[in-house]
């Protein structure tokens, strides 16, 4: 029986968890919806109406008290722009009118509405959402001389509903895609790491090693095999310790296993599912301000000297300086103290940094405490890599790394999607101190759960000859040409749009917090679910280069498209279209860069501090150059760059392998 056969690939089950969870949240967010409907009928639509007949009251009483003065009704001048101050002040009221007489209609202001989409299709009267109208008499001592109506906004009321429909539709993603999270590290810990446990315990009794029991848990079949084999193991120490010192002695080597049997110890397993939680949290908690950090860092007391383009640059360009800093040495790091230990010191000053965050009220503090966060996020998640590369259980490069950037982005969802919502419902500080907890949170699972041999210190090994150094030579032009024309504009795209030009421009705008946070999470959204297509062109006949060339020429080609991003359904296409091409890109990327590089540490380390160089260069030029520039000549440039360096690196690489066939074996 091969795992392959006896247990389902974790790709198809993830696949699966998610069809189900999502006919699930689908089935709540509807049912919510007619409890929310049920709830605008019984209080909230009541409320509104004793606002609006409120308004009305005042201004009645406001323009009585001028008429008991003395003045004429048709002498009151300035009645326009007095309704028009209280429309541009109350957004719930629609048309204010006021009326002389019988039908003399002597000042009226409406506001400029377009019929709502709930209007269009007819569902607003099923809703409930209708305009409410009042009428106030205008009376001089006991005579009716005229009246003013009052009339609310359906407008209104339907965005207060769709906001709410939008916050609980989000947030039912980020359940969803928590639930799948969770629902696999179940099915790691019932099934696949028991199952692999056994698979380990077997392979060492067939070679003669019986110095090891196993964990009995798991899936009933899977229990039962690990006691029969820890049944051998300790009836065999049982029979060896009984025999007399002086046989034990003779018996020498010629029974290993009865010698291996006296130094009988419990298995410690690793996994690649052990870091599965912990990065997922933490990559939630590091990027709960994707969604405003530019908005706050402007926000924030600057000196005088410092522009607002600038200001909101300021913390993203320390954050990628602090990552590339760190990245050539979190590997020794971690090797060295152990992937356990990295994990477990780094979430503790993250949620430090998160939480200073919240109380910050400088653009110093705010930059400095990034910067921070910058740090400990790269000794995190290669601390991660470290954990899974030492535990063995992937067996492509290109899986792993999509599973990777799956928690990675799946977080970074989470955190944008989060830090918007919550940010624009109880201020900007309530989101950091979110995240801070979700980062002691992370730690606290991974000091649980990663405590296989693969979390402790490495041994100092000595230096070995690589086998495979004349393919680093042999492909060392498609590697760089891989850096510089796709991974390093890939990354300076994130950078520059997702990061920095796309919340200020939608804060620009007059978009709300919330609203940000939905657009920006459309790029994270589409990497997480673009990300398995990527995996499965990966394996198909061009190999890992086909979606990569694809993933950037399909970029370039939106960025060209949208570069002037008039509405706001461009503006979707354009990040959403950013997330897909960077999505076939990234996972594949990572596994066609190790084949490039023949494995080589020191050319990957090169990698990850070229793109961090990349990101940070394209920021600064962007801020620097914003303040006299089209954000859209920007967009034009970076969709240029990405197409030209997707077909450049196609070109160089298929010359590469040309010449590798050619040259004498």
């Amino acid at each position: 029986m091969s795992a392959s056969t006896a247990l389902p690939e974790p790709g198809l089950l993830r696949a699966r968890l998610i069809a189900i969870l999502t006919a699930i949240m689908v089935a709540v967010v509807a049912m919510f919806g007619m409890a929310t409907l049920a709830a605008f009928d019984r209080a909230i639509a009541p409320e509104l109406e004793n606002r609006t007949r409120l308004i009305g009251s005042i201004l009645s009483s406001e323009i009585q008290r001028t008429l008991d003065l003395g003045v004429p009704f048709r002498a009151l001048g300035g009645l326009e722009a007095y309704i028009g101050e209280t429309i541009n002040e109350f957004d719930e009221i629609s048309r204010i009118t006021i009326v002389q007489g019988g039908d003399n209609v002597i000042a009226e202001i409406t506001r400029d509405e377009a019929p709502t989409l709930l209007q269009r299709s007819g569902l607003a009267d099923v809703a409930g959402i209708r305009s409410v109208q009042f009428a106030f008499p205008v009376l001089i001592g006991n005579e009716l001389v005229g009246r003013i109506e009052v009339v609310g906004s359906p407008q209104f009321v339907e965005t207060r509903l769709r906001d709410v429909f939008m916050d609980v539709s989000v947030l039912a993603v980020v359940a969803l895609l928590l639930g799948v999270e969770l629902a696999l590290v179940v099915a790691a810990a019932s099934v696949w790491k028991p199952y692999g446990r056994v698979l380990r315990l077997l392979a060492g009794q067939m070679a003669g090693d019986f110095s090891q029991t196993i964990r009995a848990t798991g899936v009933s079949g899977v229990r039962r095999a690990a006691v029969r084999l820890n049944e051998q193991a300790e009836d065999l120490a049982r029979r060896a310790q009984a025999l007399p010192p002086a046989l034990r002695q003779s018996l020498g080597d010629g029974a290993a296993g009865v010698a291996s049997a006296m130094r009988l110890q419990r298995m410690r397993y690793s996994d690649f599912n052990d870091v599965r939680l912990a990065l997922f949290l933490f990559a939630t908690a590091t990027e709960i301000t994707a969604s405003f950090l530019p908005i706050y860092a402007r926000d924030a007391a600057r000196p005088a000297w410092l522009s607002g383009e600038l200001s909101a640059a300021a913390p993203l360009g320390v954050y990628l300086i602090a990552v590339a800093a760190l990245s050539p040495f979190g590997g020794a790091l971690s090797r060295r103290f152990g992937a356990r230990r990295a994990f477990v010191a780094s979430a503790v000053p993250t949620a430090v940094a998160l939480a200073s965050m919240a109380i910050a009220d400088s653009l110093v503090a705010v930059t400095l405490w990034r910067g921070v966060i910058g740090i400990f996020y790269a000794l995190a998640t290669i601390a991660c890599q470290e954990y899974t590369i030492r535990a063995g259980s992937t067996r492509e490069a290109s899986q792993s790394s999509s599973a990777f950037v799956g928690m990675i982005f799946g977080g970074a969802f989470c955190g944008s999607v989060l830090g918007g919502v919550i940010g624009g419902r109880f201020g900007f500080p309530a989101a950091l101190f979110l995240g801070a907890l979700m980062a002691l949170t992370a730690g606290g699972v991974a000091y649980s759960a990663m405590r296989g041999r693969a979390g402790e210190p490495a041994a100092p090994q000595s230096p070995v000859p690589q086998p495979d150094a004349p393919a680093v030579r042999g492909n060392g032009l498609a590697f760089w040409s891989l850096t510089l024309c796709v991974s390093i504009p890939t990354s300076a795209t994130t950078a520059i749009f997702i990061w920095y030009l796309a919340p200020l421009g939608l804060a620009a705008r007059g978009y709300p917090p919330a609203d940000v946070a939905r657009i920006i999470m459309l790029y994270y959204l589409a990497s997480t679910l673009i990300g398995p297509l990527a995996n499965g062109l990966a394996k198909g006949r061009g190999g890992t280069a086909v979606p990569v060339v694809t993933g950037a020429a399909f970029a370039g080609v939106i960025l060209l498209y949208f570069r002037s991003a008039s509405d706001i359904w461009a503006v979707l296409a354009l990040v959403s279209g950013c997330g897909i091409g960077h999505a076939l890109i990234r996972a594949p990327m990572t596994a066609l860069a190790v084949e490039l590089a023949g494995k080589s540490r020191r050319m990957m380390s090169a990698l990850r501090f070229s793109e961090r160089a990349g990101a940070l260069a394209g920021l600064s030029a962007s801020a620097l150059l914003l303040g006299g520039s089209d954000p859209s000549s920007t967009l034009g440039l970076l969709g240029g760059v990405s197409l030209a360096g997707g077909l450049g690196f196609a070109i160089v690489l298929g010359l590469s392998r040309d010449r590798d066939r050619g040259a004498p074996v």
